[in-house]
Order: structure tokens, then C-alpha cells, then sequence
């Protein structure tokens, strides 16, 4: 066990606090299916496209036969109000083809408002006890499109517009769709299977959707370099405007990159293509900035990467990596879409395979700076439990202002369903903070600065530090900084350069200040009055300070805590499984047992208040599916007595902690996180639980966590963390939401010296830890 240090000290000094600003929420998600898809119905692959507040949604869906997931029909939604309310939903595609592989509908507006929806139709066959089906003829391989100019309520044209020569090779297309916002013409990219690999073809039509007004053009250079993936052909992906086309498809060749080419004549001839990517890349999307530069996205290994062109598709702009998935995280899906304004944004999936399905996140980044940074949100509002995949994205100008509009598959019902949010943009900057300082003092410099501003309010602030006045410049918080003050410390008398720049609600980044230099000062030992209780080789000890000269054990036992008046100290009797909480007074009198169990586990807590609360860990064993496996946990127990008043079932916990007003019991969770702790293992995290709710708010998994402790008064936590690459002792104010603002590094060790185990003096004012070079089982890991 880590060893666990309390202190109940008489001095004073003044607390650092800084206010805390509201967590920025996901956007309401709203339901696309109506009634009509039923409780067991299935709709997947959506696509969206948006012409000011009107948005339409597309899909294919089994609701017509919900037993058999083979059966699916396009269908669609419109929205007249920026995706707050949708319509009913209609069928595109006709009854009959249902049950002969339609899928993977895309969707377009052209500038008049005209709605276009291509789609594919994998295996229909005309024969003589029906001769109607399927119109009469054979359709294999091809791709439908039907237009509507009101809005999808009618649909005058329902036509085939490729003929995939029915050779026999199922290669399902999911054709890539655009219409030139200026000029109407419609573009369709499918491909064509040419023995071995695939021709790109870009088919084009000047808005007259009958047959014999489209014209043809391969785009690979290449014939039949177009890759096969999984007997799907490639992914393929076209952006269109004022004439210019471009087109993106994975690619045989370059080791399987994602291939581009672009052309300069409303889609008559393109120019020699190019690799996009590096190897082994997939799932293309392009789109073009105002100013007409192409933004090119793609997936590689589960991430998705961006990449600007200014000569279309000639040089490219060195990658930057937009999503953040890592270890058994991975992609479901993304898209990508630009705005009026030039901002680029990147929609996409962080999904976990637990076994028995998969749980993800949906995240909107957006760049105000061509591509090289990024800001997320998050949009679904589900639990972490559910599932959001195939997401598709679209942006468009409403109500003053650009919205991104997106749509995707979600499993928060019995089966999969459309969900729907809108977001406003914003991606005018904030402005840059005045007037910073910097006050030396002993071993810290003290930053303070005046406000940045931002119509849509300042999120927080980041704080950078360097050496020299040119820089480079590192930051210092992993997290913004909500307050106009910062503190750095652990610093032994370099002088340093440092800067502040804002972030809005948007997640705008704002221009830096002006740099300003301060050295700290280094000192003597500060001199703290008061009771040390300490653990060590199975026994626990105090010791006075300032000197620590007159130390004398107290019992033998662990893990000391002190009442709130310090007027007893409580510690763990017994083994790390089973044993007590016992309690003496400081010279060693009154001994008391105060809870004792057969399956105690590790630390524990004690309500500062002296009602009797406490928080405790609890070993318990589970039988698994599989028979004589065991699944051994430590779930976090509050209450008081035996009366246990919450519990947080199936956790790996360790240190948990009560905040003053026992609103809050924090702890850390250990690598598997519940509720679904054997297929989600990860960081260790820091879990608030909020005991007034009887629920847990929120786990903090970005980084590794350990050993929170709650002050003794308000709502302000400490833990061990790793944002600076070793751990260090951070501090952090608990909102009501479960959010964590006014984060501040609180120490700053040698390289190699890890800080650990913190906890408060009584009177809130000090904190002690632990620091050393980790080795062995001291690795909290």
C-alpha cells in the first residue's frame, strides 16, 4: 500500500481560490425515425445536407419488414427549423426493390433548393412471373437518384444513372454526391470493377436528370487501380464549386494511400491525380474553403487526419491529427465539412468493443485556422453506454449565423435509430489579455492579467512559459485556467518569459499577450505549526513540526486520517483485506473501534463534520458467466454505521474521499471503470460520485489520477496526476454539475520525482505529500 499522510496543523495563510465558469453542454439530440420505424424497426447509414434552416436527413431503414435486417428501403426526413423538429418520414426508393440490396443514400441541395438522393441497388431481377419488378429490367451494380423540388414530398424523377453492366461481381457502391452551389450541376462518383480493381468515374449532368444528359470521365489515372476493400470497391469522396471538381478515393497504389484528382472545367477532364495520404489510409472526404483551397480528410489506423491544398491537389500541407483515439479505441464513422466563415470541421466516433457490442462518443472539432488546431465538443447526450456511428455532417448559413447540422446511427433505442443535433458556430476569436504580471515570490511566480473578451464568453485561459523571449513557449496547463490568475511553482530562481491567451465557449483560440519575465525567489523552509500523522512498516506514528523531532508511535495499523477537529485520529487495523477502522486521540488514548468488517479494503475517509459519515471500500466477489470465474471488486461504501447510504456497484476503487457537506464522495477508479469494468480497461480516473443524487457524475480518464482528497472546507479537491508527463499534485474546485474548473499545478518535482498521496491540513491551509522516485510496487500503476 501507498503510504498515507495526514496533518492537523495551527498556522494560517491565505488560500488560493479562483471562480469557477459553466461546463459547455452537448446540443439537444433529437429523434429523425418517426412512429412509423416501430420499437424493433432499423434505420442505418444516414447522410445530411442543409440549406439554411432546412435540413434533410437520409437513411435506409427495415421498417416495412423488421424481422429481416436484409429488407431496407431509402427513406427521408425534412426539417424546416435547423433540425429542432422533423417530418414525417417518407420512402424514396420503391417498394418493389426493397430485399435487393438498396443502400448507402446520399443526399445534395442544389442552389434552387432542388433535393437530390443517390443511392445503390445491388441485385434485382426482372423475371417472367413478375415482369415488373424492378421496371422491366435487370438492375445489378447501379445507382439510383430521384429528385424532388418540394422539399421531398413528390420526387418527379426516380431514375437509374449508372449501369454497372450486370457483370456478375457483387461490389457494392456507396456513390459520392455534390452539386456546384452555383452553377446546379450535379456530380455522382461511382466506380466500375475493370478485373482486379476499379475505375473512378465522375458522372456529371447540368441539372436535367434523364438519361443521355449525363456525361462520363474516368478520374484515376490509372485504370483499375482503384482499391478493393473487401469486395466493397473504394471509398470515394467529391466537392464541387464555381467549376471546380475535386474527387478523392483509396487507392492501390502507394501502398494503399488515398488518391485525389481535381478538375478546373465543371468536371470535363481532370488532371493528373496524386496521393492525399501516407499508407494504408481509407475513407476519403473533401470539401473547398471560401477562398477555394481543398481540405482533404481520411483515416488512418482509427484516426482522421487533415490536410490543405492551395493548387488543387498538386502539394499538401502536413497532416494534422484531429480525433484522439488510442489503445482499444477506435473509429465508427466521420465526416467533414467546411463553412462560409472558413472554418473546418471534422465529425467523428470513439467507440470501445466491449465484447458484447460496442459504446462510443460523438465529437464535433472545429478549426478557425486552417486546420492547425482543433476544438471539440461533444453532441450526444446518451450515456456513455450507447453506441453513435456512421456520423454525417453539414453546415450551412441560419439565422445570421453558420450551423453544422448532423445526423447518425444510434443504438440508444432497442435497435439502431437517426439521431439529429445542431450547433451553432463560432469562429471569431477572442481577444487577447492586457495587462499581465508577474510576482516573484519563494519558489512560484504569481500571473495575474485582465480579461480577454468574446461575444460568446470566455471558456478559460492557457498559460505559456519560456526560457527565451522568442520562445518556444510551453504551456503550463493542461486544462484552461478559469480564473485572470495563475501560480507556477516548484521553480528555483530562473528567470522565465510567460504569455496568457483566451479560449471561448466556441473553443476559439485567442492571439497571445504581450510576454512579461520574472524570476522567483528561493528561501527558507516555511514554517508550519502543528500534528504530523504518518503510516509506515505497519505502524502509525506522529511527529510535531515544525522540527519533526519528537516522533512516537501511536498503534500499530495504517492510512491515519484526522477528525476535523483534530481531536482523534482514525486508522486501518488489520490487512489490506478485513480487519477495522479503529480511533485513538493524539497521546494514544481512548481507544475505539469504529467500523470493522471481513472485507474492508485499502483507505478509507471520515466525514469532517463530526456526524459520523465516512466512506470505505468494500471487497466483494461476483460468479461470472463463464463457471468458477471470479470476479474480484472494491466498491466505494458511504453511509454511516453499518447503513451503507450509497454504493457504486462493480468499481475497482482506491482513496476515496468526502467532500465537507458530504455532497460529494470522490475516488479513484482503477483502470476498469464501471459500469462495464471488465471490457473497458483504461487510466486510472478520478470518479465523482454525487451522494445527494445518489449517483455517479462524472470519470475524469484523460490522464491517470490518483489519491483525490477533498479540503475541509467548500467543494476544492487535490489529486496526483499525469498531465506533465510525471506525476504531480494538482488542485481543482468540484462544480455542481460534476465539472472540474480552476485546475492549477500545485507542485513541480526533478524529473524522475513523482508527488503523490495528497492531503489537507485541518484548517485547509497546507498540503502534504509524498515524493519520490518511483520503483517497483511504489509505481501506482
Amino acid at each position: 500500500m501507498k503510504p498515507r499522510i495526514f496533518l492537523f496543523l495551527l498556522s494560517l495563510v491565505v488560500a488560493l481560490a479562483t471562480p469557477a465558469s459553466a461546463a459547455v453542454q452537448a446540443p439537444p439530440n433529437v429523434s429523425v425515425n418517426d412512429e412509423g420505424l416501430g420499437r424493433f424497426g432499423e434505420a442505418i447509414h444516414p447522410d445530411v445536407a442543409a440549406a439554411g434552416g432546412r435540413v434533410y436527413a437520409v437513411w435506409e431503414d427495415n421498417r416495412d419488414r423488421p424481422w429481416d435486417s436484409v429488407y431496407h428501403a431509402i427513406y427521408m426526413a425534412g426539417s424546416t427549423d435547423g433540425g429542432h423538429s422533423w417530418s414525417a418520414n417518407r420512402r424514396v426508393s420503391l417498394e418493389a426493390w426493397e430485399g435487393q440490396g438498396v443502400s448507402d443514400p446520399a443526399v445534395a441541395v442544389g442552389p434552387e433548393g432542388d433535393l437530390y438522393i443517390a443511392w445503390y441497388l445491388g441485385n434485382c431481377y426482372a423475371d417472367w412471373f413478375d415482369p415488373d419488378v424492378c421496371g422491366g429490367e435487370d438492375l445489378e451494380n447501379d445507382v439510383f437518384m430521384a429528385r424532388s423540388r418540394d422539399g421531398g414530398n413528390t420526387f418527379d424523377y426516380r431514375i437509374k444513372v449508372w449501369d454497372g453492366d450486370d457483370d456478375g461481381v457483387f461490389s457494392a457502391i456507396a456513390p459520392a454526391l455534390a452539386v456546384d452551389s452555383t452553377s446546379g450541376r450535379v456530380y455522382l462518383v461511382v466506380h466500375d470493377y475493370v478485373g482486379g480493381g476499379y475505375d473512378i468515374l465522375l458522372l456529371g449532368s447540368n441539372g436535367q436528370l434523364a438519361r443521355g444528359s449525363w456525361w462520363q470521365v474516368r478520374v484515376n489515372g490509372q485504370s483499375g487501380s482503384g482499391r478493393d476493400s473487401g469486395s466493397e470497391g473504394p471509398k470515394m469522396a467529391v466537392a464541387a464549386d464555381r467549376g471546380v471538381v475535386c474527387i478523392a478515393w483509396e487507392d492501390a497504389r502507394g501502398e494503399e494511400a488515398v488518391f485525389a484528382a481535381c478538375s478546373s472545367d465543371a468536371g470535363q477532364h481532370f488532371g493528373n491525380d496524386g496521393p492525399v495520404s501516407g499508407p494504408h489510409a481509407s475513407h476519403p472526404r473533401l470539401a473547398l474553403l471560401p477562398d477555394g483551397t481543398l481540405v482533404a480528410a481520411y483515416q488512418q489506423g482509427e484516426n482522421v487526419f487533415v490536410r490543405l491544398s492551395a493548387d488543387r491537389g498538386q502539394n499538401w500541407s502536413a497532416p494534422t491529427q484531429v480525433s484522439l483515439n488510442s489503445g482499444r479505441y477506435e473509429s465508427l464513422g466521420w465526416d467533414l465539412a467546411t463553412s462560409a466563415e472558413g472554418a473546418i470541421l471534422i465529425l467523428w466516433t470513439s467507440g470501445i468493443d466491449e465484447g458484447y457490442g460496442y459504446k462510443s462518443n460523438l465529437w464535433l472539432s472545429v478549426s478557425s485556422d486552417r486546420g492547425a488546431t482543433f476544438s471539440s465538443h461533444q453532441i450526444e447526450d446518451a450515456d456513455d453506454i450507447y453506441r453513435q456511428s456512421r456520423p454525417a455532417l453539414a453546415v450551412s448559413r441560419w439565422q445570421g449565423a453558420s450551423y453544422a447540422f448532423m445526423v447518425w446511427q444510434d443504438d440508444r433505442e432497442v435497435e439502431d435509430h437517426i439521431y439529429s443535433a445542431a450547433m451553432p458556430l463560432d469562429t471569431t476569436p477572442p481577444s487577447a489579455p492586457t495587462q499581465l504580471r508577474a510576482v516573484p515570490g519563494d519558489t512560484v511566480v504569481d500571473l495575474l492579467w485582465s480579461p480577454a473578451s468574446d461575444a460568446s464568453g470566455i471558456a478559460g485561459y492557457m498559460v505559456l512559459r519560456s526560457a527565451r523571449a522568442s520562445g518556444p513557449y510551453d504551456s503550463l496547463t493542461p486544462l484552461p485556467v478559469t480564473a485572470t490568475s495563475y501560480r507556477d511553482v516548484g521553480l528555483d530562481g530562473t528567470p522565465y518569459f510567460y504569455k496568457v491567451y483566451a479560449i471561448d465557449r466556441a473553443g476559439n483560440l485567442g492571439p497571445a499577450s504581450s510576454a512579461v519575465q520574472a524570476a522567483s525567489q528561493v528561501g527558507t523552509e516555511l514554517s508550519a505549526q502543528g500534528l504530523l500523522a504518518y503510516g509506515r512498516d505497519g505502524q502509525v506514528f506522529v511527529n510535531t513540526l515544525p522540527g519533526l523531532s519528537s516522533e512516537r508511535p501511536l498503534a500499530q495499523g495504517w492510512a491515519p486520517v484526522f477528525a476535523g477537529d483534530g481531536s482523534t485520529i482514525y486508522y486501518r487495523t488489520g490487512t489490506v483485506v478485513g480487519g477495522s477502522i479503529e480511533s485513538r486521540h493524539p497521546d494514544g488514548s481512548s481507544p475505539q473501534t469504529f467500523f470493522a468488517t471481513a472485507h474492508l479494503y485499502g483507505a478509507f475517509d471520515i466525514a469532517r463534520d463530526g456526524s459520523g459519515h465516512f466512506a470505505w471500500l468494500e471487497r466483494k466477489q461476483y460468479t461470472q458467466i463463464n463457471p468458477f470465474e471470479i470476479w474480484t471488486v472494491y466498491e466505494p461504501h458511504f453511509g454511516i454505521g453499518s447503513n451503507s447510504l450509497f454504493v457504486d456497484q462493480h468499481e475497482f476503487a482506491e482513496s476515496p474521499t468526502i467532500s465537507a457537506d458530504r455532497r460529494w464522495l470522490a475516488y479513484t477508479s482503477l483502470g476498469y471503470h464501471a459500469p462495464h469494468s471488465l471490457d473497458d480497461y483504461g487510466p486510472s480516473a478520478l470518479a465523482l460520485a454525487d451522494l445527494t443524487a445518489g449517483e455517479r457524475k462524472a470519470l475524469y480518464n484523460d490522464t491517470h489520477y490518483f489519491d483525490p482528497a477533498f479540503a475541509p472546507a467548500g467543494h476544492t479537491i487535490a489529486f496526483a496526476a499525469y498531465f506533465s508527463g510525471q506525476y504531480e499534485i494538482w488542485r481543482a474546485t468540484v462544480n455542481a454539475d460534476g465539472s472540474l474548473t480552476d485546475l492549477m499545478q500545485l507542485t513541480r518535482g526533478r524529473p524522475g520525482e513523482w508527488s503523490l498521496a495528497p492531503a489537507w491540513s485541518s484548517d485547509g491551509v497546507w498540503l502534504v505529500f509524498v515524493r519520490g522516485r518511483p520503483a517497483g510496487e511504489a509505481n501506482p500503476e
